[in-house]
């Protein structure tokens, strides 16, 4: 099976080549991976964005993702409370906590993006 036809605004049928030290490569690679995007895909969004592409460095996706799962875990233990009709946890606090939990993971990941 063909991938579908693009119609005119979507075809790009302009090559461009640029020439990279092997540094350089890396760091594109690299930036590329972490963006989770190929490398085409992050040149093009890098040079057709009006700001930088964001990229977590790989200690704070860890953090960050540790914030979430405190998230998760603070969720589930919400549901079990409440299935179990366990009230020992004033319900504003609760939800209070999971949206300091919220804010402080976005300006973990805000903090870690800013470019330098």
């Amino acid at each position: 099976m063909a991938r579908p036809k693009l119609n005119d605004g979507e075809k790009r049928d302009t090559d461009v080549c640029v020439a990279l030290n092997a540094r350089e490569f890396e760091i594109i690679s690299t930036k590329a991976k972490r963006s989770k995007n190929r490398i085409a895909v992050y040149l093009r969004r890098a040079g057709l964005s009006d700001e930088t592409l964001k990229v977590v460095p790989e200690i704070n996706q860890s953090v960050a993702g540790q914030l979430r799962e405190m998230q998760h875990l603070l969720s589930q233990f919400s549901m079990l409370l409440e299935e179990h009709q366990i009230n020992i946890i004033d319900p504003i606090f609760f939800v209070e906590l999971q949206k300091e939990l919220r804010q402080m993971h976005s300006d973990f990941l805000n903090l870690c993006q800013r470019p330098k």
